[in-house]
């Protein structure tokens, strides 16, 4: 069994959206101090968009530092390469996050990457 004590603590953080039936958080994705945090409005009235946050300083404090304009059905991250949904992003040497040419051939609701290797399901 894992100790956790020794574990920190991580603030939760929250985005303020006006949408009646949003999916904020149904895919997260982190890697090192990167995190993508998913949002798919399946009900059709919402906005579908991927959230990047930023871990900054030395503390567990995490800022939103860009929205995605892609659908967040599933998203992964890994390095400077990230995938919303059929959308490609490649961060830019400010920390920015620019879409790729092109889209996936289909649209996933899982996803898993290490490196440059992505499984879309």
């Amino acid at each position: 069994i894992m100790d956790l004590s020794s574990v920190p603590t991580m603030d939760y953080f929250k985005i303020c959206l006006t949408i009646v039936h949003d999916m904020l958080g149904n895919s997260v994705a982190i890697d090192g101090d990167t995190i993508v945090v998913g949002n798919n409005e399946v009900y059709g009235d919402g906005e579908k968009a991927s959230y990047v946050f930023q871990r900054t300083g030395t503390g567990n404090t995490w800022t939103h530092i860009q929205k995605l304009d892609a659908s967040g059905i599933a998203v992964v991250i890994s390095g400077d390469l990230l995938i919303s949904d059929r959308s490609v992003f490649g961060r830019l040497s400010d920390g920015a996050w620019e879409q790729q040419e092109g889209k996936l051939a289909n649209a996933s609701t899982t996803a898993a990457i290490s490196g440059y290797t992505t499984v879309l399901g």
